[in-house]
């Protein structure tokens, strides 16, 4: 007999296969996990031994929805997919047979797929094991990312609500979120019959409340016996002048021990009741212990007065009922000992994996560039200065590290305009002398062709070659630059994300230079150190003009060592700031005719190219006919990115060489252009920028002798727009503003955890934990070696998390990352 659901379980397997084909593209053999014979028998056993086939069906239908996939890595999609099958095989064990048929003895050449160890998840991982929690609650968690009575413990309440104490009706305010209670006044039902809805009517001295329940799940009538005492828990509204509460919940009486506690309440799961979650949340406390086993050391627990992390999990799923006000507070905010235990879990084992990533590029080889003096001495006479300080300290700690024979993995960290192009050409110089190629890769064909025109020149000097690889660039010129790349003729190749594609091959790549890291994903740095040779990586310098703070360097790039530039090259003064309003904008463009008026030059930038119904924006098309009537014949320039990359050029051209007194841009000028005349940027519509854009905009200005000024021009009343330009108004230090901005922001809407190849943090926060952080980072530091060679038991448990914690994608993975 064919059973209902049973084709909605083949589509479903042949979905889940092509996801996994698709995850093994260029790897692996994907047949090993195809829908075999064997897979379609037990998944036929399953069907027949559930009670509802298509609860099943569904509850597959979501495991295997391709959204849920996506954004995932190739390692985490295989971890899941086989999680998902090996559920399948545990189902027919947890599931009862249906009445009437007993569960069919499995054919002798049918084994459970070899996925994960049983022993990491058979009888422990089941969701479906869990009070209240059937095949479609299951498949609704899942599809949030709880998939284990493991995850679910993991899965936090986003507040408490304190039913210890009773709040009188008389000091009920709309908003509060409260416990009171009353005696019965009245309770009726109301409205039509297909729409029943319930009024219960409380009464507190001489203060009514009303507790509403707009749908048909509602308590029985009954239940409001009038005269009777009783408590309710709930958000206080109004309608029509009446206080009320909708959709109350019922507690019991004030003398029931069950009162007096502090209750979790969960984020919403769509679908899933919170009483369901709560309830399948204490059936796996229950069991907390079968799977909780604490990965830390006692003794680092210890040292870091840390709660156990079984302790930790209860604690917050059912905080103590004693607790006072200052240790509500502490839970309410997430600084409670037991939030920070999960903080410190996740900072340590992200930084672990980091490490372990660090560990994996330190095992391979790569060319020692060896350092000449003699030719660094010869390039600065050619840049005209000598380095700061700080650019020479940052100058031997690459020198240094260049000349060894494992591959440098180094962060250059500095402000705008603090000299990294000095710091980039020095390596490229120690890598060509050392005879070996080096590819310079920009974000933008703007900011390469920018680091060709100031690289090529001094560098022609120095008898090295220099080329250009861009994608728009003419196919003529493309394909003499890839023989040249091939052949080792060109000795420093300058370009875009084109250096990464098919078919570019370098001769002998020996230093790989990103600039604005930020821009770029893993995959993308990662291509480019892959075009060394066989057997020799190369060395890796990423830079950014984006600071970052100290902390969150310290966790994006744990596995870099880093340079910081703390100063800027003499003759630069500071960027006079100024915030002004839109009926205000007139001194910013008397300034920017004073300029012009004085031989220097001007950026007027906008966040949009066209003018658009749905903002109330300035766009830069508009900003340039305004501009253009105040300067005719040919002193103003557009730019933005959708006009062709040779016409850019020479826009840039002109204007570098004087010939454009005012451009009218957007962002595309944002990073790397150097114009030293310029002394006047003005930002329309500023407050459609964050901070670390704003102040890598005012970048643009202040790059000479010149004094120099930015003007924020915000059509807006909104506080944080101005809070925003107030702050780079009052600082002009960049790393000062990233403190600022990641307050603001958070750290991943800013830098991009899933670019650095890590995930966003659940538990912590870079700037409140900021300790826990910096304990993290020196306890990792500590124990990384023991982890690799120690058979304690400790040591044993804490790698085998960190094991379990890289296949579930909650750390980064070193094999995709280094």
């Amino acid at each position: 007999m064919t059973l209902p659901a049973e084709s909605h379980i083949a589509a479903a397997i042949r979905r889940l296969r092509h996801l996994i084909a698709d995850a093994l593209a260029g790897g692996p053999d994907p047949s090993a996990l195809a829908e075999t014979p064997e897979h379609v028998a037990l998944l036929r056993r399953i069907l027949d031994d559930v009670d509802d086939p298509k609860a099943l069906a569904a509850a597959l239908d979501a495991l295997c929805d391709p959204t849920r996939f996506a954004a995932l890595s190739r390692r985490v999609v295989l971890a899941r997919a086989q999680r998902f099958l090996l559920a399948l095989a545990i189902a027919r064990e947890t599931k009862r047979p249906s009445q009437g048929k007993s569960a069919a003895p499995p054919p002798a050449n049918t084994a459970a797929p070899p996925l994960e160890r049983a022993s990491d998840t058979a009888g422990l991982e089941d969701l479906m094991t869990l009070k209240g929690v059937g095949p479609k609650t299951a498949a609704r968690l899942a599809a949030r990312g709880i998939e284990t009575p493991k995850d679910l413990l993991y899965f936090l309440p986003r507040r408490y609500e304190d039913r210890r104490h009773i709040t009188p009706m008389s000091a009920l305010r709309p908003g509060m979120r409260v416990v009171t209670s009353g005696t019965v006044q009245k309770a009726r039902y109301f409205g039509p019959p297909w729409k029943r809805m319930l009024e219960v009517a409380l009464v507190d001295d001489e203060h009514t409340l009303y507790a509403m329940w707009f749908t048909r799940h509602h308590p029985p009538l009954e239940r409001f016996e009038v005269g009777a005492p009783l408590r309710l828990a709930g958000l206080v509204g109004t309608y029509r002048d009446k206080p009320q509460m909708a959709h109350p919940v019922l507690l019991p009486p004030e003398d029931d021990p069950a009162a007096q506690r502090i209750v979790p309440v969960y984020p919403e799961v769509p679908g899933v009741p919170g009483r369901t979650i709560e309830k399948a949340v204490t059936s796996a406390l229950d069991r907390i212990a079968e799977f909780a086993a604490d990965p830390l050391p006692e003794a680092l627990r210890q040292r870091r007065a840390l709660p156990p992390l079984v302790q930790a999990l209860q604690q917050l799923h059912s905080p103590p009922r004693d607790m006072d006000d200052d240790a509500l507070d502490a839970w309410m905010s997430g600084t409670s000992p037991a939030h920070q235990r999960l903080a410190y879990d996740e900072f340590l084992f992200i930084q672990l994996a980091l490490l372990g990533r660090r560990q994996q590029d330190r095992a391979h080889d790569a060319p020692p560039l060896s350092r000449d003096n003699a030719q660094l001495s010869a390039l600065y006479a050619q840049f005209g200065f000598a380095p700061t300080a700080a650019q020479a300290r940052v100058i031997g700690e690459i020198s240094a590290e260049l000349a060894q024979p494992q591959p440098m993995r180094r962060l250059l960290l500095g402000d705008v305009g603090s000299g990294k192009t000095l710091v980039a050409a020095c390596a490229l110089v120690q890598a060509a002398q050392a005879g070996f190629q080096a590819a310079f890769m920009a974000p933008t064909e703007l900011l390469a062709e920018q680091h060709m025109e100031t690289l090529y020149p001094i560098l022609s000097q120095m008898g090295i070659r220099c080329a250009l690889y861009i994608g728009n660039a003419r196919a003529a010129h493309k394909k003499k630059t890839l023989s040249e790349m091939a052949l080792g003729q060109a000795q420093v190749l300058i370009g875009t994300h084109a250096l990464i594609q098919e078919g570019v091959q370098f001769h002998n790549l020996g230093l790989a230079i990103v600039d604005e890291q930020h821009r770029f994903g893993v995959a993308q740095r990662l291509g480019l150190v892959g075009k060394g040779q066989a057997g020799k990586t190369p060395h890796l310098l990423v830079m950014t003009a984006t600071p970052i703070p100290r902390t969150l360097a310290l966790t994006l790039h744990g596995d870099l060592d880093l340079s910081v530039l703390d100063g800027l090259p003499p003759g630069r003064q500071p960027v006079a700031t100024h915030a002004l309003s839109e009926t205000e904008r007139e001194q910013a463009f008397a300034a920017v005719d004073r300029a012009v008026a004085a031989g220097e030059q001007a950026y007027i930038v906008s966040p949009i190219i066209e003018d658009s119904e749905k903002l109330d924006v300035t766009a830069a098309t508009a900003l340039f006919a305004e501009v253009s009537t105040r300067y005719p014949e040919g002193r103003a320039a557009l730019l933005h990115g959708r006009i062709p990359a040779t016409e850019r050029a020479q826009i840039m051209t002109a204007f570098q060489r004087g010939e454009v007194a005012v451009l009218v841009a957007t962002t595309v000028i944002e990073v790397g252009i150097n114009v030293p005349k310029a002394t006047v940027m003005v930002v329309q519509d500023a407050q459609r920028f964050g901070l670390a854009q704003l102040h890598q905009l005012r970048g643009r200005v202040g790059r000479s002798h010149r004094p120099s000024s930015c003007y924020l021009i915000a059509n807006s009343s909104h506080e944080d727009a101005w809070e925003r330009m107030n702050t780079l108004v009052a600082s002009g230090d960049g790393f000062h503003i990233a403190e600022a901005d990641l307050q603001q922001r958070g750290p991943g809407e800013i830098y991009g955890f899933k670019q650095a190849g890590l995930p966003g943090f659940r538990f912590g926060h870079i700037l409140r934990d900021a300790a826990l952080l910096e304990w993290a980072c020196e306890d990792a530091r500590q124990i990384y070696d023991a982890l690799g060679t120690s058979d304690a038991p400790a040591m044993r448990e804490l790698r085998e998390e960190l094991m379990r914690r890289l296949r579930a994608g909650d750390a980064p993975v070193a094999e995709e990352a280094g």
